[in-house]
């Protein structure tokens, strides 16, 4: 137990200050390293829970400036007061993240009556936006945002189905090139229709246009803040 996590009640102080102040430690039953651990601990307890109370026993030594300064900063922070949201910043915060939500399911479920998932629609779309309907892989995660390991996931699952191959990048030969098939040319066209009209519908039309290049500024503010120096 540390000091800082010992928590009393007023009616407690005495009783605590008692059983501190009592205790004693033999010095032979222990190293004369767990000896002064242990005597450096309780003595931040007394001093915490009795302030009028002198230990005995000598301070402990002080802790470097730098670790000193580090643990001020980190008091500090944890000490500032949480800015909390008003009413209409938790509106905002609430109507962004359920609507968000509500509106990659809508379009996933229509994705998925053309036998793919929206997260599967982006890496097709991405593909054959490129100019060699080919991207590194790894590109391609930092593209979508997304991780390496889901990419490689959903990249799978569109190989068996014939809509990408793979291949050693031509640069190096060391990393890993996805690149869009005929056939996935021909799935990306038809899903393209059902997923533009799904946001068009779902979302470009809930908004004047005004509201629309508000989000968008927005949101591209948002992605700077978060990943600075991304480009889309």
């Amino acid at each position: 137990m540390t000091w800082q996590q010992v928590s009393l009640r007023t009616a407690d102080n005495d009783a605590w200050c008692h059983l501190a102040s009592s205790t004693h430690l033999n010095p032979e039953e222990i190293s004369a390293h767990r000896h002064l651990a242990w005597m450096d601990r309780w003595a931040r307890v007394v001093a915490y829970a009795c302030p009028l109370m002198s230990p005995t026993f000598d301070a402990p030594t002080p802790a470097p400036a730098a670790a000193t300064d580090a643990a001020g900063a980190g008091a500090t922070a944890a000490q500032d007061p949480v800015p909390w949201l008003s009413d209409a910043e938790q509106h905002t915060w609430r109507s962004y993240l359920r609507g968000s939500r509500a509106l990659e399911l809508a379009l996933d479920a229509e994705l998925q009556a053309m036998g793919l998932t929206l997260a599967e629609y982006e890496l097709l779309s991405m593909l054959s936006e490129s100019e060699t309907g080919s991207m590194r892989m790894s590109a391609l995660a930092d593209l979508v945002i997304q991780s390496r390991s889901r990419v490689t996931h959903t990249a799978t699952r569109l190989q068996r189905r014939g809509w990408v191959s793979r291949r050693p990048t031509p640069d190096d030969g060391r990393g890993i090139e996805l690149v869009l098939t005929d056939e996935g040319h021909s799935a990306i066209e038809a899903a393209a229709q059902v997923h533009v009209r799904g946001v068009q519908t779902h979302l470009m039309q809930q908004m004047d246009p005004q509201m629309r290049q508000n989000l968008g500024e927005a949101m591209s503010r948002v992605l700077q803040h978060l990943m600075p120096g991304y480009d889309s």
